[in-house]
Formats: structure tokens, C-alpha cells, sequence
């Protein structure tokens, strides 16, 4: 099997940066996952409990990232984001 690496973030970003980018990765894929749930609505007439899920774990994780990056803005510091995306 062929497995492919690419990165999407790497770096030290300043706490409002860092919040611009992942605020925006996560807002699509919540906006992504909902579409996907209203095609899915009316194509068979009820809700995709995988979306729903997902959709829900995305909120949470952006609420926590949130809390998270609040605290290093009060504190003025810089954060490193990594993150890769593996195609196989």
C-alpha cells in the first residue's frame, strides 16, 4: 500500500493566528459534515447518526481549542501547530 504525507500546518504562529487558522479548519469541516447531513435528509428522509457525531466532536474540540488558545493570547504566547494528512 502506497501511503502519502502531506503537511497542512507546520510552524509557530502567534495565539491570534493560530485561532484565525484553526477556527476557520474547523468551522469548514463542521459546515462540510452539516451539508453532507442535509444531502443525506433528503435523499432518505432521516438523519445520519455519523454526521451528527462528528459534527458533535468538531463543536467540542473547537470549544476546548478556544479555552485553550484564550489562556496563551491573556498570556502572550506563541503556540507550534503540526498537523499532516496521510492519503493511502
Amino acid at each position: 500500500m502506497i501511503v502519502n504525507e502531506f503537511k497542512l500546518l507546520a510552524g509557530e504562529f502567534e495565539a491570534a493566528d493560530a485561532k484565525e487558522i484553526l477556527t476557520s479548519l474547523l468551522d469548514d469541516k463542521i459546515a462540510f459534515h452539516a451539508q453532507k447531513q442535509i444531502s443525506y435528509e433528503e435523499r432518505y428522509g432521516k438523519r445520519e447518526e455519523h454526521a451528527d457525531v462528528r459534527i458533535a466532536e468538531l463543536k467540542e474540540s473547537k470549544k476546548e481549542i478556544l479555552e485553550l488558545l484564550a489562556l496563551a493570547e491573556k498570556e502572550n504566547r506563541k503556540l507550534v501547530l503540526s498537523s499532516s494528512i496521510k492519503l493511502s
